[in-house]
């Protein structure tokens, strides 16, 4: 059979299944993830055979980094600076002390417990460090929760990819190539640099274009999804797997600067997002190995509790000491950390270039990272809603005042229903200055 057209059936059908399972998804009310990962499998080598990732050789690198891309940068654009405001102290320590206690705590379960090598033990503990907007984004969708609550999950999930992309980038360069420590510093410090200036210029280039309405109002979604690439290629080009902080801080930059039109920027990437879920996730399903996960030991399903329900929990309590945060918004936090697309992309891009080096331990790496992956979208995605009507951490339904016309008068009568009863009011008028 031509190898060409093994390619182009494997990626034609997977980006098919995978947004017809999308939309299967939303009618059964079951994360996508959960569809997307059990359609892959059935479909790959292992059963039917009619996806084939292998097929598409050094393409699958190519396809899984673009796609990254794509979401990074839509959950960068979604960041809203109150969601920040509502809880600062919370999302930076889960950044910062949050990430420590994830990567130390399961690099240390996995090295004792399994007594692989501190370097293994450390790489495979950074690629679970990532929540990911790509399970979290679709999930808080589904279940109504408080603000605070929704805000410091998103944040989290959107700002901790690129910080626990690079810590992973740094420990696979210390088991795979050669050099000191500083030197593998000074790479990551250089990676930080590029990625924020590159992501910085590039954000505010395309909201100076966006507003002062150079680019035609037909072509701004494309534009900007173009844009987006073009500032992660760039910052390859430099150095490699920078593009990753880049997107994210050029989608913030976007999103912050509310240029015009940006709601329908936003639904549009939102669209390709989606898409890019779909495809990345059928394709990384399909190349996965079923008796690896037969041959994981009592050890590793040892590890993964620590993960679940001790790792998680810890850093949840020390990120949210002394905060607003009661005791109910704590256990669900402590609950919900699903992993995604992120994790598993990079723990299948390691795994096989791993391989490639000679190192017998590259299998458990993409095994145990998916099996993360799996175990907390099915148990944390499925019971979220459960979840939070037990501890009573759902938003109370949101209820306000639309009122025709934004006159004086009108916008007296707002100011006062919002002090007496802290509801929202939307005025609804055909005059632009009294709108303004």
């Amino acid at each position: 059979m031509d190898i060409s057209y093994l390619q182009l059936s494997t990626l034609v059908l997977a980006i098919f299944v995978g947004v017809c399972l999308f939309i299967l998804s939303r009618y059964i009310r079951m994360p996508a993830i959960v569809l997307l990962l059990v359609g892959g499998i059935i479909l790959g080598p292992e059963f039917l055979n009619v996806i084939n990732p292998a097929s598409l050789g050094k393409g699958l690198r190519l396809i899984i980094s673009l796609s990254v891309a794509v979401i990074l940068f839509e959950g960068g654009l979604t960041l809203h600076p109150e969601g920040l405001q509502k809880a600062p102290k919370v999302i930076w320590r889960l950044l910062t002390l949050g990430v420590v206690i994830t990567w130390f705590g399961t690099a240390a379960l996995i090295y004792f417990l399994l007594d692989f090598s501190l370097a293994m033990s450390l790489l495979a503990g950074s690629l679970v460090i990532v929540t990911g907007p790509t399970v979290i984004a679709p999930l808080l969708k589904r279940i109504r929760i408080k603000d605070k609550l929704y805000h410091i999950l998103h944040w989290e999930g959107v700002l901790i990819d690129p910080v626990g992309v690079f810590i992973a980038i740094l420990c696979f360069e210390l088991l795979s190539i050669e050099g000191n420590h500083i030197a593998h510093i000074l790479q990551l410090s250089y990676r930080l640099l590029i990625g924020s200036v590159v992501g910085f210029t590039g954000g505010k280039i395309i909201v100076v274009l966006l507003k002062k309405e150079i680019i035609p109002e037909e072509q701004s979604s494309i534009f900007v999804f173009a844009s987006a690439l073009f500032l992660f290629a760039v910052s390859d080009y430099f150095i490699h797997e920078s593009g990753i902080l880049t997107v994210v801080i050029a989608g913030l930059v976007v999103g912050w600067a509310n240029p015009p039109r940006l709601k329908h920027i936003q639904r549009f990437k939102s669209e390709l997002t989606e898409l890019a879920i779909a495809l990345v996730f059928v394709l990384l399903a399909a190349n996965l190995e079923l008796k690896n996960f037969l041959d994981i030991g009592w050890k590793v399903l040892l590890v993964l509790g620590g993960v679940l329900f001790v790792i998680r929990p810890l850093s949840i309590m020390f990120c949210s000491h002394r905060t607003s945060l009661s005791f109910n918004e704590k256990l669900f936090l402590s609950w919900i950390a699903p992993r995604g697309v992120i994790a598993g992309s990079m723990a299948s891009l390691f795994g096989i270039e791993l391989v490639a080096l000679g190192h017998p331990e590259a299998v458990f790496l993409k095994t145990f990272t998916f099996l993360v992956i799996i175990s907390t979208i099915i148990l944390q995605g499925g019971t979220a809603g459960f979840v939070a009507r037990r501890l009573k951490v759902e938003a109370p339904e949101k209820k306000g005042w639309l009122i025709v016309g934004a006159h004086q008068f009108s916008r007296n009568i707002a100011e006062f229903i919002m002090q007496t009863t802290k509801g929202v009011c939307v005025f609804l008028d055909t005059n632009a200055d009294a709108i303004r």
